[in-house]
């Protein structure tokens, strides 16, 4: 892919998410750049936190294109982003999930279990009343 056509695209995706960018940062840039030194703050750490996630998101997939070989770590990848995302949809028209409601949970406790329990009997009780 020569430069011009790369540059091309990355000036094109950048525009095409600018709306996202102003509706998701716009009203935290706001609050953090009521002056500017908070402001250079809030973007600098924005910025560098993007790039340490990009350079891990980076160095895992080199790793795992170099172990697997290019084909099958984007298979891997391709395939797991699949499965996941058909069992949340599987969670959802099972209705042991709500819209709205997460259907993932990271570091879930004991909050979150009695939550997924109350959700598992109201789904239990939809389906024996059926």
């Amino acid at each position: 892919m020569s430069a011009l056509v790369a540059a091309t695209a990355a000036a094109a995706a950048g525009l095409a998410s600018s709306v996202h960018c102003a509706a998701m940062c716009g009203p935290l840039a706001a609050v953090a750049g009521r002056t500017p030194r908070a402001a250079a703050a809030y973007h600098g750490a924005r910025l560098a936190s993007y790039a340490l996630a990009g350079g891990i998101a980076g160095a895992t997939g080199t790793l795992l294109s170099d172990a697997l070989g290019g084909r099958w770590a984007g298979a891997l990848l391709s395939w797991t982003l699949a499965v996941a995302l058909a069992l949340a949809a599987w969670r959802l028209w099972r209705g042991e999930a709500r819209p709205g409601e997460r259907l993932v949970a990271l570091g879930a406790g004991r909050a979150h279990r009695a939550r997924r329990g109350a959700s598992q009997r109201r789904a239990t009780r939809r389906r024996s009343a059926r």
